[in-house]
């Protein structure tokens, strides 16, 4: 059978050797949006930027870039860049509204032992 994906994601996150920051925005105590910056060679990777469906629209996602951001330039990024899947169209919206850009495009691979 293999892994559960959240087995498998936390795996991954624990392997992850560079400085890395896990960030949520809480609202009322509830975590409405999260996400993750590595920093790696004076680059800021910026992953897993959820926000939770009811709460979307209202800046949180913004709000938790800009914290990385500000995160990376303290600790010497000068560059950044946030990796998305292909389906997400709000996030690409949002990035896009940001200064990013399209690079390329990847997709997750699954392989059974």
């Amino acid at each position: 059978m293999g892994e559960q994906p959240s087995t498998i994601h936390r795996m991954i996150l624990t392997a992850i050797k560079s400085e890395t920051l896990f960030v949520s925005f809480k609202l009322n105590e509830e975590i409405v949006a999260c996400g993750i910056g590595i920093l790696e060679s004076g680059c800021l990777g910026i992953f897993d930027l959820v926000t939770s469906p009811l709460q979307r629209q209202r800046g949180y996602a913004t709000a938790i870039i800009q914290g990385l951001l500000q995160w990376g330039i303290d600790k010497g990024a000068y560059f950044s860049y946030i990796q998305v899947v292909q389906a997400n169209t709000p996030g690409h919206n949002l990035y896009e509204k940001l200064g990013y850009e399209p690079m390329y495009k990847y997709w997750y691979r699954v392989g059974y032992i």
